[in-house]
């Protein structure tokens, strides 16, 4: 294929279609690249416009499938998916599709600016409407605070195998906003922590819609991505 520059590259529409086969065309110079893969572009700043297939009939609505044959959650697309995503990325060696690896029920590292300097908080996250969601709690909403008074923010998220050595780390920088809470969204969050069954889950996770008043949403939305595989040769036994 003919690979694009790696800067001075217009922003470009690009449709993904994540677990079907995805062609990318990019007009850069009156020339056309085509490509199988995100990763392939490297460094171009684009435009997203994301679509999700199920690869099975979807669950309840609210619910997530299986994963699948590599272990990453299948979701379900009884809800909106469809959005647009202005980010560039930097950097791209991670196998998995980003949407894939962001669908993992791993912890994000959220950074925020204060007074004081930079905070960081360990968070669960959902990857949906092309943003980044976390759930806050109004009566202890350190961080929804900060990003009132700043929304410039950064999320770094590992996912790390000591046995195997295997180190996938995704980094993100933007802009965050301070949202209302909505209980359908809340629940497709915790679904993807706690499991399908809501009446399994530890107590205080259950019924968050019910007291949405108690609760926001903090909005992510990347600006620049890097996803880099830093895996190495493990040699530890757990």
């Amino acid at each position: 294929m003919i690979r694009p520059p790696t800067s001075g590259v217009p922003r470009r529409s690009i449709e993904l279609q994540p677990r079907v086969r995805t062609y990318i065309v990019i007009n850069i110079s009156n020339r056309i690249c085509f490509s199988d893969s995100v990763r392939d572009i490297e460094r171009v700043s684009c435009t997203f416009h994301a679509h999700t297939y199920p690869a099975s009939p979807p669950a309840p609505r609210g619910r997530e499938s299986a994963h699948n044959a590599a272990g990453d959650r299948q979701r379900n697309t009884d809800y909106p998916t469809s959005c647009r995503v202005d980010m560039e990325i930097i950097e791209d060696t991670v196998d998995a599709e980003l949407e894939d690896f962001l669908a993992r029920p791993l912890f994000c590292n959220l950074g925020t600016l204060s007074e004081d300097g930079p905070r960081v908080s360990p968070l669960w996250f959902l990857w949906e409407d092309g943003a980044i969601w976390i759930i806050a709690t109004l009566s202890n909403k350190t961080f929804p605070d900060r990003i009132e008074d700043d929304p410039r923010t950064a999320i770094s998220i590992v996912d790390f195998d000591p046995e195997s050595g295997r180190v996938e780390h995704v980094g993100l920088r933007g802009r965050a906003t301070v949202e209302p809470f909505e209980g359908d969204r809340g629940e497709r969050l915790l679904t993807q922590y706690c499991g399908d069954d809501e009446s399994e889950w530890d107590e205080m996770f259950r019924g968050l819609g019910d007291v949405a008043e108690r609760y926001a949403f903090v909005r992510f939305v990347p600006e620049t991505v890097v996803e880099r595989d830093q895996s190495y040769s493990g040699t530890l036994t757990v």
